[in-house]
């Protein structure tokens, strides 16, 4: 099954100074409703989503968007990434896991001017108090998703190349990680940790806490809601692939390019999918490809 996102026309802004919501709720109705009318009623089969941005983004690149936005305007330098509107990024993925609970969910997206490949994860917790007011959890995840992005045949220009390659797709090699959790409550209390992390198989919210629990630096408020309700509401994760073909790593591809997606799978099972970004240079082909 494969769904094309309408994010120009269906977005929706909850602040003319911040980043709007891509999708806006009439928008998911309606992929509610045609999923419907389309028999799709198995849940847990595999879903392709084409989204004009990618859904999980290159991160370093979108905090820098934001911090010249906020320097002047949102429109000034295009600030339309799903995950800077928090609020809107965190209810479509809700709504991925509640209303179509895919086993796996594949992104294609381009208009970034640059390729990448990004596993990610998200997981839902539902907390149960019983009489003593002990907390209990369980939770419900969507850990296959993959995000495979290739942006543009013929729009890279030098700046662009010496900006995002050189400079953000290198530097995160150096001092940035490949990997990044977005931990949160439903009154809108995020934090962000960048660190290595280990992929665990089925719920995830335990591991990655112990993990990173002593390297948050928590507001107070959050400290007291910790001691309250002890596990967050979402958990979001997300690990960039490093593709092949570079002398230098970096973990994104700046030329002009086209993005090759092959996908190895049987009637009840997808193998591997394997992202190959094609460069034309100097009458040859160069493939950088990231294998998921």
């Amino acid at each position: 099954m494969t769904i094309f996102i309408d994010s120009r026309t269906q977005r929706k802004y909850d602040s003319l100074k911040g980043p709007p919501i891509l999708l806006n709720d009439e928008g998911l109705e309606s992929i509610s409703r045609t999923m419907y009318k389309l028999n799709y009623y198995n849940k847990g089969d595999p879903i392709l989503i084409v989204s004009p941005t990618p859904v999980f983004g290159f991160e370093l690149a979108e905090k820098l968007q934001k911090y010249l936005a906020s320097k002047s305007n949102v429109y000034k330098w295009d600030l339309e990434t799903w995950a800077l509107n928090k609020k809107g990024f965190i209810h479509f993925l809700r709504f991925l896991i509640t209303t179509l609970s895919p086993s796996r969910c594949i992104f294609l997206s381009g208009d970034v001017h640059y390729g990448f490949s990004v596993r990610a994860t998200f997981e839902l917790t539902q907390k149960t108090y019983g009489r003593e007011k002990d907390l209990t959890a369980t939770s419900t995840s969507l850990t296959n998703m993959i995000q495979l992005t290739s942006s543009a045949l013929k729009t890279t220009s030098l700046s662009k190349e010496v900006i995002i390659n050189e400079f953000l797709g290198r530097l995160s090699q150096l001092f940035s990680s490949r990997n990044s959790v977005l931990i949160g409550w439903n009154n809108n209390n995020i934090s962000e940790k960048s660190q290595k992390i280990k992929q665990y198989k089925g719920s995830r919210i335990d591991h990655i806490l112990n993990k990173l629990k002593h390297s948050f630096d928590f507001t107070k408020k959050q400290q007291q809601q910790q001691k309250t309700s002890q596990l967050p509401d979402w958990v979001e994760s997300r690990s960039i692939i490093q593709p092949s073909g570079f002398n230098i790593p970096s973990l994104v591809v700046t030329d002009n390019n086209i993005g090759l997606v092959t996908i190895d799978h049987d009637k009840h099972e997808i193998y591997e999918i394997s992202h190959s970004l094609l460069v034309l240079k100097r009458s040859n082909v160069k493939i950088h490809k990231a294998v998921l």
